[in-house]
């Protein structure tokens, strides 16, 4: 059976960072490291934490 999940990206302004959202969990991706930090389970924790981090401004889109 094919994998029919949706995968869902947002990039950074800068375009080095990337937000995925994968089995219903939100990453931060360092696109040039490939490093990743879970950001959580929706997009308000995910906002919340990009916020902690000073990263939300880099996300217009998100």
């Amino acid at each position: 059976m094919a994998n029919t999940e949706t995968l869902q990206k947002w990039f950074s302004s800068d375009m080095k960072e990337a937000i995925l959202v994968l089995s219903g969990d939100y990453w931060l991706v360092y696109v040039e490291t490939k490093e990743s930090k879970l950001l959580g389970k929706s997009a308000e924790e995910a906002r919340e934490i990009l916020k902690e981090l000073d990263k939300i401004e880099n996300f217009p889109g998100f």
